[in-house]
């Protein structure tokens, strides 16, 4: 998704930053725009680098999850088979780079890994290719550092993905 950003001084008008971000990244940002230090710990990234410079290196992957109406402790027990939504399961993703894993908190589904770069639609996914579980496995470790680095408690009772494919 896009996100426009108007901060005269700060940002080039009509610059363009092709880099993953998420709303997670926009508290760290407004303290170190105003000179402030973050009161905690905060799970997301100042954006200002990227601000200033689009083109800066920008390393930081971006998670999104469905964990229907449940929020903070309530995800940690994972899933419990009451947990879809109109059919739809928890589910937590990663992009960072090139790619988006997918994953889906039953045991019983498949990962997901799409190409948004080369394929924006997301139609094909590409955990099903042999020649891609290098870069499936890559984005599957970059995903459980990125819950340990939030201290997510759900990382205990992550279901392991199905493997039958």
């Amino acid at each position: 998704m896009p996100m426009i950003i108007s901060l005269p001084g700060v940002v080039a008008r009509g610059a363009v930053c092709d880099h993953a971000v998420g709303v997670v990244d926009l508290p760290p940002t407004f303290f170190a725009l105003a000179g402030a230090p973050t009161p905690w710990a905060m799970h997301g990234h100042d954006l200002t680098p990227i601000l200033k410079n689009p083109q800066a290196e920008w390393d930081h992957p971006v998670m999104l999850e469905h964990f229907r109406w449940e929020f903070g402790s309530q995800t940690d027990r994972g899933t419990t088979g009451d947990a879809s939504m109109g059919g739809v399961s928890w589910w937590i993703s990663l992009r960072q780079g090139r790619y988006k894993y997918v994953r889906t908190l039953d045991s019983d589904e498949i990962e997901e890994l799409y190409d948004v770069v080369g394929e924006p639609d997301e139609q094909t996914n590409l955990a099903l290719q042999t020649d891609r579980r290098t870069i499936l496995a890559d984005y599957r470790q970059r995903m459980l550092r990125e819950l340990e680095r939030t201290h997510a408690g759900l990382l205990k009772n992550l279901p392991e993905p199905r493997m039958d494919r």
